[in-house]
């Protein structure tokens, strides 16, 4: 049968970094009901991302930057920021880069688009996000077949008696992703995509 990788569905901004000949250009926000902002001045600082990659890449790679329950309460807590989502999401669009606050943020990765070269499944991304370029994925659970994506969701969601590993993570989560392996198969499937 088809297959699906699941993924945590990580609750900060989404930001997309564009690399020429692998060097950093560009970090710029995607999504969050703002358009695109560049904030290549902070995104430099945060943890897990890469001005060099040490490998001749030119394409983008996109991820989601987060700060942790524990770094919130902290650092942030008490501040103007009710919560780390907010936090990130003001800190970040922030005109002038301080490190003393950007240190603190970490970006972890979903996708990539490479120039020249095409990815035909979700483990192909992957692989090549984590292996080839040395970046941190968010969670990630490859080559589910169907009951093994239900039993994910079980263990996240908990049950009455039994709260899930959602409750237990150091971040804040929206839930869980999946997406069938096969590219080709996420085009035919469309907008139902996102939908488990």
């Amino acid at each position: 049968g088809p297959l699906f990788l699941v993924q945590e569905k990580l609750d900060g901004i989404s930001l997309e970094i564009e690399y020429e000949k692998g060097r950093m250009i560009d970090a710029i926000t995607r999504g969050d009901g703002f358009t695109g902002e560049v904030v290549t001045h902070n995104a430099v600082h945060f943890q897990h991302v890469k001005r060099d990659l040490g490998l001749p890449f030119t394409g983008s790679v996109r991820g989601e930057v987060i700060l942790r329950r524990s770094v919130f309460e902290r650092y942030f807590a008490g501040e103007d920021f009710a919560n780390p989502r907010n936090t990130v999401s003001g800190t970040v669009r922030k005109k002038h880069g301080d490190l003393s606050l950007n240190r603190h943020f970490e970006m972890y990765f979903y996708d990539v688009i490479a120039e020249g070269r095409e990815l035909a499944t979700e483990r192909e991304k992957m692989d090549y996000l984590e292996g080839e370029m040395g970046l941190r994925l968010a969670v990630t659970h490859r080559d589910q077949v169907w009951a093994g994506v239900r039993a994910i969701y079980r263990e996240y969601l908990g049950t009455e008696e039994r709260p899930g590993k959602r409750v237990d993570l150091d971040y804040e989560i929206d839930g869980l992703v999946v997406r069938a392996d096969s590219i080709a198969k996420q085009r035919e499937l469309g907008p139902l995509n996102n939908r488990p």
